[in-house]
């Protein structure tokens, strides 16, 4: 074979196995895992949307930290892009459906709160370049104490306020209720605080107690019934006038969650539990225009980092390593 040929046999393979390496979701790279979100004509409104059927899946391996070391949990993801916006679909499993994260319970005489937590899923994206994040993941940002093996007691966020990090945090009892997920971003720690905060705007949830905290105030409206997964928006709630119609094994919800205003209520959220599986869908503007959000521009890649939480918070969590994601032209 000539030198010509032998020249143009190289560059052709070279480019049938780039092509093939783009068109495959979960292709790897040396710096981690290779996830794209194709251009789609249409948008998908939900989880079970047709739209989605037509993507094929990457699976993101994610490892189990602190309570669940030693563990391991397979997040299944898709992503596209429609006009303007980026939608991500996720489907992990988990056995139980957690929204409790202190709920009320009255036992006939006096109200206690439940023990439980709730299940999560949270997206770590670059609003302004983080040193070590694209190799690292969320152990770039995660601070621990001297010592210290594990997360436990750490604190999350950056060393400079040059260095800022936006993250989705997706709550089954405190945000999907309304559906959105909690947008919030990462600045410096602190010497006595971590460096999550809260995007402009109103969001959160709103503690269910009296003043002496010894039971709910609110209720549902006479004739309602709680939201989704028995979770009571603030929205919905009503001041509690006669205790005495509540009966043994009655639950009421302690974080009511509240409906999202401004940069805070970005994150949109679908979801749905089934066979002992979440299947989520989480969408948001490419550019928001807000300064807390990180801007995902057409045909550029981005390093990302995931996290599942299973009925808790904190350092009991699984995550990912890092995963690059190529936003379609």
């Amino acid at each position: 074979m000539s030198t010509l040929r032998k020249w143009v046999a190289g560059a052709t393979l070279a480019m049938v196995w780039g092509v093939m390496l783009a068109a495959c979701p979960g292709a790897v790279a040396a710096s981690g895992l290779e996830w794209t979100a194709p251009r789609v004509p249409q948008a998908p409104t939900g989880p079970a949307d047709p739209v989605w059927q037509r993507i094929p899946p990457v699976t993101i391996p994610m490892t189990g930290r602190d309570k669940f070391a030693g563990r391991t949990l397979k997040l299944t993801a898709k992503a596209a892009v429609s006009g303007e916006e980026i939608f991500f679909w996720f489907q992990w499993p988990d056995p139980t459906l957690s929204v409790t994260r202190q709920a009320w319970k009255f036992d006939g005489s006096r109200w206690q709160h439940q023990v439980g937590n709730e299940d999560r899923l949270s997206l770590l994206f670059e609003i302004t370049p983080i040193p070590e994040f694209a190799s690292q993941g969320c152990a770039a940002v995660c601070h621990l104490p001297p010592g210290a093996t594990s997360a436990r007691g750490g604190r999350f966020g950056t060393t400079s306020a040059a260095h800022r990090g936006d993250l989705w945090h997706w709550k089954a009892g405190r945000s999907d209720p309304v559906g959105h997920a909690d947008d919030t971003w990462l600045g410096p720690v602190s010497e006595t605080t971590g460096g999550r905060k809260p995007d402009a705007g109103s969001g959160g949830e709103q503690l269910n107690e009296t003043e002496d905290k010894t039971r709910p105030r609110f209720a549902p409206a006479p004739g309602k019934s709680p939201g989704k997964h028995g979770v009571l928006p603030a929205a919905e709630a009503v001041p509690i006038e006669d205790y005495s119609l509540f009966r043994a094994g009655d639950t009421l919800t302690y974080h009511m969650p509240l409906v999202p205003s401004g940069s805070r209520a970005d994150i949109r959220a679908v979801s749905a539990y089934g066979k002992e599986t979440w299947t989520l869908m989480l969408s948001r503007r490419l550019n928001t225009g807000h300064e807390d959000d990180a801007v995902l521009l057409p045909g550029q890649r981005y390093p990302l980092a995931l996290a599942v939480f299973d009925d808790s918070g904190g350092a009991d969590h699984y995550e990912s390593g890092v995963v690059w994601l190529n936003v379609a032209p």
